[in-house]
């Protein structure tokens, strides 16, 4: 049994109340409702609104060729108001010249159907209201009943207005955040409430949404993959659960580089070009654990079946120390894989937290998964989905003890910061940066993320 906290809210404050939980190693909580065998009670949640700068009926996305972030209009709705503008080449496919939009500063523009009057432009933007952000941007807020629901805000505080998110690369450290995918296929493939909706490649609307928008959007999964996502993101440009869920088109909303579905490093090239790095943290130890009991994971380890079967029956105290197995994430904020046996110097620790404070605008804890998932919300103006905040790839800890010794929590308890001191290092560099953008950002930090208490991590 582990002890943790939630965030309970009253109309003015926060209240911090201990609940006590089962653990189940990777299905934890994701949203406040899905607690285990919890103990007490939830009261209520209030926030003062989410950053979202665009209509139901508009995706937001940065335009190359205006410089300037814009709420780009679903293919076949006009654009209303005197900053209205089409598209441009040097876009992404979902804003060409056939296409029309109008930056965030455009506090009147709206996106509607040529049929529609004034009446139901009014609807649009029911709830919404004018805002000035502290980096002094004027723009008209909507409403996101999701983030209102689940995201937990310092009430009246205001914060920058949101960025739209430019040629993003997903850095996926192993046993971190798989379920994160699914964000960011949200973010970067958007449906809005006037988009059609596709349900085969023999649509007559397929051939045109697949000329406006990225491949990443679309493309039909192969066995267990699509092109860029995993199935647990879950992609649902045309990849079908079940014929009764209906599938709509999706606009692009900025380039993808890298692969999301496998986990890549860091590249030189990338930093170059400045590619904007996402990433999600976790406790070193608490990710050793996790590894250790996945059939001792160590992606881009070379002779790892030699290691596997080296380490079937030890502890995970011993697998910590195999050669490889620690500095997982400063290694591939490096630039090499998470299972290199390459030394990690106290110079280069100096150089990945610099990586990180230069080269990822938004860095998350799997510690802290709500707020994370709703930092990355209100930084990149987008609207959260209800099962962002799932684990939608649970592992049962027991699923490879027919093979391996597995990890009890009093094993985990056993580690210590000197198993894995660079990435422990690397670790609260980026929590102290995830601390800071909550706080920019108007967002509460919980204490156990503020004020960590032992080493080896709190999860909500």
């Amino acid at each position: 049994i582990t002890h943790t906290h939630t965030h309970l809210l009253s109309c003015h404050h926060t209240i911090y109340l201990p609940v006590v939980f089962l653990e189940v190693e990777m299905s934890r909580l994701r949203a406040q409702t899905t607690l285990l065998g919890l103990v007490g009670v939830v009261l209520c949640f209030v926030s003062s609104g989410q950053s979202t700068p665009c209509p139901e009926t508009a995706a937001f996305m940065y335009s190359d060729g205006h410089e300037q972030d814009f709420c780009v209009c679903s293919p076949g709705l006009e654009c209303i108001g005197e900053g209205c503008s089409f598209g441009h080449a040097a876009n992404s496919p979902s804003f060409q010249p056939i296409d029309v939009g109008f930056p965030i500063t455009c506090t009147e523009c709206m996106c509607v159907k040529e049929s529609q009057n004034t009446e139901l432009m009014n609807d649009l933007r029911k709830g919404s209201k004018i805002v000035t952000s502290t980096d002094k941007v004027t723009y008209r807020e909507y409403p996101d009943p999701t983030f209102d629901g689940q995201c937990q805000l310092v009430p009246n505080n205001p914060f920058p207005a949101p960025r739209a998110i430019r040629n993003a690369s997903w850095i996926h450290f192993p046993k971190c955040a798989t379920s994160f995918t699914s964000v960011l296929y949200n973010t970067l493939c958007v449906s809005t409430s006037a988009s059609p909706q596709i349900q085969t490649r023999f649509d007559t609307a397929y051939e045109e949404y697949t000329d406006r928008t990225c491949n990443f959007c679309y493309k039909e999964c192969l066995k267990r993959t699509c092109l860029g996502f995993t199935r647990w993101a879950p992609h649902d440009g045309l990849e079908r659960r079940s014929k009764s869920v209906p599938q709509y088109a999706k606009m692009c909303t900025a380039h993808l580089a890298g692969m999301v579905n496998t986990h890549i490093p860091v590249s030189r090239k990338q930093l170059q070009l400045n590619i904007n790095q996402l990433g999600m943290f976790r406790n070193p130890l608490s990710r050793l654990k996790s590894a250790y009991n996945h059939a001792r994971h160590a992606f881009g380890m070379q002779g790892r079946p030699e290691m596997v079967e080296a380490t079937r029956n030890v502890s995970l105290k011993e697998w910590a120390a195999y050669p490889g197995i620690s500095n997982c994430q400063s290694k591939m904020v490096l630039g090499t894989h998470c299972g290199s046996k390459r030394a990690v110097s106290a110079s280069d620790v100096q150089y990945a937290k610099q990586v990180v404070t230069d080269h990822f605008p938004f860095v998350g804890l799997v510690e802290s998964w709500t707020q994370s998932v709703c930092l990355f919300h209100r930084m990149f103006g987008t609207r959260i989905h209800t099962h962002e905040l799932l684990n939608l790839r649970p592992s049962p800890v027991d699923k490879y003890a027919h093979a391996f010794r597995i990890a009890s929590h009093k094993d985990l308890l056993e580690l210590t910061v000197e198993d894995d001191p660079n990435d422990f290092e690397l670790y609260e560099h980026a929590r102290h940066k995830f601390v800071d953008l909550l706080d920019k950002y108007s967002l509460d930090v919980p204490p156990y993320i503020r004020h960590p208490q032992g080493v080896h991590g709190i999860h909500n």
